[in-house]
């Protein structure tokens, strides 16, 4: 999304000097500097408390995955945990899951990520992407083992790369623009280690959630589109990309993402519920199945 932009009123103070004259005495006139007002409050995002959501995820009418994340928030600091697997019958038959850790600052309503690890397990075998963010901005980025670049993907330059969030990070940033300028309306940048891609947010105002649904939300929802459009470091074959075509066939820019939010307790900012999308596989959707506020052993799991 866009950076966040909140209308201010600037109030101008302007002191005129006054001449007075009297019979016989005159006084002479002092100026009075003008007092500049003050700046401007930043925008700053709501405080959380540290919270686990948990969600399942259906491929082509296929419960295929599962997904928890850890929120928790310090003073000026920021981190995101999630897992996410295969589950049950198809867990058997391709075991995977992945582990992915941001953690970064908070300055003022932008989180800034600092790192960056994701764990994939692909049948026992663990590959680790490591991306380290300076205060420049700039991304560096580890694989182990080592994962030198293909000639069968488009290259991310440094350039594309700079400014960009990594994926935890650009979830964060979607929700705190939600909770500060209550617009889905906007764009990020994210790299992924391999892919640049940009987050667009179109705000469609509200709607209800199916009663009849799997989710744990049943009621009034903020509904939103968040749309991926491929920047660089695609698959140049076709085949490999397909998570990165619209149902039609065009590459580059997949079918928008349908997401609704809604605020699942008084404290909370607005948190997705449910979300769906097309694919080349079919439908993909996605349920709330579960939330809690973090407990303190949760919060001590590395």
């Amino acid at each position: 999304m866009r950076t966040i932009v909140l209308a201010l009123l600037v109030v101008f103070l302007g002191v005129t000097p006054i001449v007075a004259a009297q019979a016989k005495t005159k006084h002479r006139a002092h100026s009075v500097q003008s007092v500049e007002p003050p700046p401007p409050p930043q925008p700053q995002l709501p405080s959380l408390r540290p919270v686990v959501t948990s969600y399942d995820v259906y491929v082509g009418g296929v419960h295929l995955l599962e997904v928890r994340f850890l929120f928790q928030e310090e003073p000026g600091r920021y981190r995101i945990k999630a897992l996410a697997r295969t589950r049950g019958f198809w867990h058997f038959v391709a075991p995977w899951e992945s582990h992915i850790v941001s953690e970064g600052k908070i300055e003022g309503a932008r989180f800034a990520p600092v790192e960056h690890t994701n764990t994939s397990i692909w049948k026992k075998q663990p590959k680790t992407l490591a991306m380290h963010f300076d205060a420049q901005h700039n991304v560096a980025v580890d694989f182990d083992p080592p994962d030198p670049p293909s000639d069968k993907r488009n290259i991310v330059t440094e350039e594309q790369k700079r400014g960009a969030l990594d994926p935890l990070s650009s979830v964060l940033q979607l929700l705190g623009n939600l909770a500060v300028n209550k617009s889905c309306a906007g764009t990020e940048p994210v790299f992924d280690g391999k892919r640049r891609f940009d987050l667009t947010g179109t705000d469609l105002g509200w709607d209800d959630t199916d009663p009849d649904d799997y989710g744990v939300y049943k009621g009034r929802a903020r509904l939103c589109d968040i749309g991926f459009k491929m920047v660089a470091g695609e698959w140049k074959d076709r085949e490999r990309s397909k998570f990165w075509q619209t149902k039609t066939g065009e590459k580059g820019r997949r079918e928008p993402f349908r997401i609704w939010l809604a605020s699942l307790a008084p404290d909370m900012p607005e948190l997705a519920v449910r979300a769906e999308s097309q694919s080349v596989w079919g439908w993909i959707i996605v349920h709330l199945s579960e939330w809690h506020y973090a407990t303190s052993a949760e919060l001590a799991e590395p």
